[in-house]
């Protein structure tokens, strides 16, 4: 269906959000309705961070689902939320209520909290909801009020919705989802998705062995199962692979442990050289045994006879071709591209 070819479709390029957009039943076209919106997936060092709306007709929608069970999906079980996510999309609550979900996947994270200027999780978290929110309003929901779990402060949060929707009544509460049943609907939706996005998981970088879902855990950096996760998978010069979001301090920590140390032009300067911000750098002595490897190091990679040019382009070629390095994490010259 929609959902599994959409999924499909993010397992395929992990580099790229997904958004699941369904049709609605004709009454959330017609009927003033309420939008509750939750995330699953923002704490967690492993995979995407999932939002997802629920939308439902304003005055029968929450009563019907609260009478389904819907509550906070942290406090469900595995089971629980996915026979709930189940009801959502069979009759005859399908018929009567809709969602869409919005998963940004762990290179997006990454890329913007390390990017200059940084863009935080908060903002990346509001720039969702509102996406969402607009969602709804661009397919004609009739759209009157929405429900949003909060990030950060709740009142400041409500009037940055206010005003980019003034029209709409706008609630914002910490813990939306166990007061309001639209939200716990929309929690529910979230952590479905989250959840199966990782157990489908596929790696583009290659030779790193996939392990089973429960090896894994949840992703939270506490957990001892992801901990050993991460141990097993870091990589000492490209560190971690793309469902590690790398920005997270969990990450960087084992980064600075176990990978190769980075070095930039302007760490190297002379003994009486200044370095960026006009701070005198001196460079550090080698020990005897450091000089005599170095020393060594050059004799290996001295040049033998005088190859033409041509030579040195079709060797270095088949080198790469050929390295295992190389192809286990997808790269390729330049030219190639």
């Amino acid at each position: 269906d929609q959902y599994l070819a959409s999924l499909e479709q993010f397992w395929s390029n992990t580099d790229q959000n997904l958004l699941i957009d369904f049709a609605l039943p004709n009454c959330l076209l017609t009927e003033p309705c309420v939008l509750g919106i939750d995330e699953a997936g923002r704490g967690p060092v492993l995979g995407p961070m999932v939002y997802a709306c629920a939308i439902g007709p304003l005055e029968s929608g929450e009563p019907g689902l609260k009478t389904v069970g819907f509550a906070d999906s942290k406090t469900l079980t595995e089971e629980q939320r996915e026979s709930l996510f189940e009801a959502v999309n069979t009759p005859p609550l399908c018929d009567q209520f809709g969602y869409f979900v919005s998963a940004l996947s762990p290179h997006y994270l990454t890329s913007n909290m390390l990017d200059l200027p940084k863009t935080n999780l908060n903002t990346m978290s509001m720039d969702a909801a509102v996406g969402l929110v607009q969602r709804a309003i661009d397919r004609g929901v009739r759209l009157q009020q929405i429900k949003v779990d909060t990030v950060g402060k709740p009142e400041a949060y409500r009037q940055k919705l206010l005003q980019i929707f003034p029209h709409l009544d706008v609630i914002v509460e910490s813990k939306a989802d166990l007061n309001h049943p639209i939200v716990s609907a929309a929690s529910v939706c979230a952590k479905v998705t989250r959840d199966r996005l990782l157990r489908g998981w596929r790696y583009r970088e290659k030779l790193i062995p996939a392990p089973p879902h429960d090896q894994c855990g949840s992703g939270y950096p506490a957990e001892p199962a992801t901990k050993a996760y991460l141990r097993s998978v870091i990589d000492p010069v490209f560190g971690f692979p793309q469902l590690v979001r790398m920005s997270w301090s969990t990450a960087a920590v084992l980064m600075e442990k176990h990978c190769v140390p980075l070095r930039w032009p302007d760490d190297d300067e002379d003994e009486t050289g200044k370095g960026s911000g006009g701070s005198s750098r001196k460079r550090r002595s080698l020990a005897p045994a450091e000089a005599a490897a170095s020393v060594q190091m050059m004799k290996h990679f001295a040049q033998r006879g005088t190859p033409t040019e041509q030579q040195q382009r079709s060797r270095l070629r088949r080198q790469l071709l050929n390295c295992e390095f190389f192809a286990k994490h997808q790269l390729a010259r330049v030219t190639e591209l």
